[in-house]
């Protein structure tokens, strides 16, 4: 762990007419925890995408594919959001899917993803 984020807290008990409760031992009313954060060092995001048959064509389906990575080694990205929208008035996304995190159509124009 090279670092960490504390948060604090405190409670109260309020009645129905929002009136504080008595506590009877108010010294475990707060506390802290702290939560360790590896920071990620670099990243070199690459996109490259291809399709399956060689793009679409009217009226023909076509699968496209995208491969997202880090180019700096094994190293994970994480929070990478992805997103893309058609080409052509004339193109549709039809389904969307991911090897790693989610994915959603937005209509059939566009699509985002993220890890």
């Amino acid at each position: 762990m090279t670092g960490g984020v504390t948060g604090t807290f405190s409670v109260t008990a309020f009645d129905a007419s929002s009136s504080a409760l008595p506590d009877p031992v108010s010294s475990n009313n707060t506390g802290s925890v702290t939560t360790g954060v590896n920071p990620v060092i670099s990243a070199d995001l690459q996109v490259v995408g291809s399709a399956q048959n060689g793009g679409p064509t009217a009226p023909s389906a076509d699968t496209i594919s995208w491969q997202i990575k880090n180019a700096t080694g094994n190293q994970n990205a994480p929070g990478v959001q992805f997103t893309s929208s058609t080409a052509s008035a004339n193109m549709t996304f039809t389904a969307v899917t991911s090897a790693q995190g989610a994915c959603s159509l937005t209509g059939s124009k566009s699509l985002s993803c993220s890890a």
